[in-house]
Formats: structure tokens, C-alpha cells, sequence
């Protein structure tokens, strides 16, 4: 019996799901970190014998995208540096039929195929594909021209979230924890700052059915758990000593324009007084 066919004769019946992240920021913003944040994820739910990753930088991930492909339930594909490379049409367009590569190359008619890029802004990649990703993670403000232009139309129209992910940027620096932090744009709406939990290699248990929502992964943060966005990384102890310090300063200040003046009295009535 012959299989149902789709368009370009790609079977109907792969119940393969997808999902296509594209992860941007500065060098140093933890973009390998949140990749890696979401593999962990990956096998706690799958357990670490179900999930396979294939990792590529720049040009390498043409080599790795042809190699053989592991037979997993769980295929997570990392292309770092995307804005390093020129990637074709055709490229592009298999980039958004992972699944039925996955297919193809293992077999396999369910599971998951994650594919995650990295890139250090969205100006110099092919607009097909950064207007197209669905999962989009922006770990700072961008600082060029054209990017800033769109993120504020686009992506990050609330003004405060915008603020509020720039002083991230500023406090990631002292604390390399808040690389957990991030803002999250899914299919064109904006969620906001984002928590990447943490999360422990431990597998799924038994009696837990595996779910394919990794969206579960990307939470906003509760209430109490705030991203501690600070106006200035000051410590607090050091703005008290620096206000005890100026009003220290202002007694001094204070104190010797009245030794001036008392000074002024004494040398204009009592030195003609002592000079008789």
C-alpha cells in the first residue's frame, strides 16, 4: 500500500516535532550556556540515552548536517556563530524541514528535532531566516543601528523591558548567573525576561509519560524572583558610606567658612585695638 504523500512528496504521516531556536547576544553573553541550559532540560525529561547532540561552529555545520545521524528520540542540533556563514537557499529551507531530515536520516517517524543557533546580531544574517525563526532569545539590547531600529518596532516595545534587559547586560558582568536571563520572543509575540533554569542531569521516571513542550523551559520569573535589576552594581554598603562621606564633606565645609569669618572679625576690631 502506498504511503499518503504531502507536497514534495514528503510523507504526511511523520509524527516528528521540531523546533527551530535562534539565540542572539554579544560575545560573552551565554549564548553556549543557554543551549546547553536546554540539553540539560532534554534529558532530564528524555533521560540521556534518548537524546543526541550534534554540535557545528560556522562552516563545520555542513560536514555535520551530512555525517550520520544517531538514532535518538531526541536529536538537538547547535550551529554557533550563524552570522559568520552565508547559508544558501536551499540550506534555509531545510533548516525549516528538520524533522523530515531527521527522518531521513535515522528512520525514525516520532520524536524531536531541536535546532539551535547562535548569532552575535540579526543585521548580517539572511532575512528569510531571522523573519522566519519561531523561538527567538535575545540575551542584550542590540547595539547597532538597524537591529536596535527593529527590536524596539518589532520585538522589545515595552520601553522598561528594554531598560530592564540592558541593565542585565550591565550586572552579567559581576554576576555571570544572570546569563539565565533573557528576553523571549515566540512566533512574533513577545513574552519578556525569561528565567533558564538551572537544571539537574537527572532522568525522567518511569512512570512520568515524556511531553515534547519544551516551551515549559522558558518561565518568566515569579513575582519573588524578580531578575535583580539594579539602576548601578554599587553595593549598597558603599552608597552609605559614600552619603556618610558627603555629609562629612559638607560639616567640614560648613565648619571652616566659620573659622574664615570669625577669623575676619578678630583681625578687623581687635588688631587696631592691640596696634594702640
Amino acid at each position: 500500500m502506498q504511503e499518503p504523500e504531502g507536497p514534495e512528496g514528503i510523507c504526511d504521516d511523520i509524527a516528528i516535532e521540531q523546533r527551530i531556536l535562534l539565540c542572539v547576544g554579544e560575545a560573552a553573553s551565554g549564548k553556549t550556556a543557554k543551549t546547553k541550559r536546554i540539553i540539560n532540560y532534554l534529558v532530564q525529561v528524555y533521560g540521556g540515552e534518548n537524546v543526541a547532540v550534534l554540535r557545528a561552529k560556522g562552516e563545520e555545520f555542513r560536514q555535520v548536517l551530512a555525517g550520520e545521524w544517531p538514532t535518538r528520540l531526541v536529536i538537538v542540533i547547535v550551529l554557533e556563530d550563524a552570522t559568520e556563514v552565508r547559508f544558501t537557499h536551499d540550506e534555509i529551507r531545510d533548516f525549516f524541514r528538520i524533522r523530515h531530515m531527521m527522518h531521513e536520516r535515522t528512520g525514525l517517524r516520532n520524536g524531536l528535532v531541536m535546532l539551535c543557533l547562535t548569532a552575535h546580531n540579526l543585521y548580517d544574517l539572511q532575512k528569510e531566516l531571522r523573519t522566519k525563526v519561531p523561538l527567538l532569545l535575545l540575551s542584550d539590547v542590540p547595539t547597532n543601528t538597524w537591529d536596535l531600529r527593529d527590536t524596539r518596532t518589532y520585538l522589545i516595545p515595552n520601553k522598561e523591558d528594554e531598560e530592564c534587559l540592558r541593565q542585565l547586560s550591565l550586572e552579567r558582568l559581576v554576576d555571570r548567573d544572570l546569563r539565565r536571563y533573557c528576553y523571549f520572543i515566540e512566533s512574533g509575540r513577545p513574552v519578556g525576561i525569561v528565567d533558564l533554569p538551572r537544571v539537574p542531569l537527572a532522568p525522567t521516571p518511569p512512570q512520568q509519560k515524556p511531553t515534547h513542550r519544551i516551551f515549559q523551559l522558558f518561565r518568566k520569573p515569579r513575582a519573588e524572583q524578580k531578575p535583580p535589576v539594579i539602576v548601578t552594581p554599587v553595593r549598597p554598603q558603599t552608597l552609605a558610606r559614600s552619603s556618610e562621606d558627603q555629609e562629612t564633606q559638607s560639616r567640614n565645609a560648613l565648619l571652616a567658612l566659620l573659622l574664615i569669618g570669625v577669623a575676619g572679625l578678630v583681625l578687623r576690631f581687635l588688631l587696631p585695638l592691640i596696634l594702640r
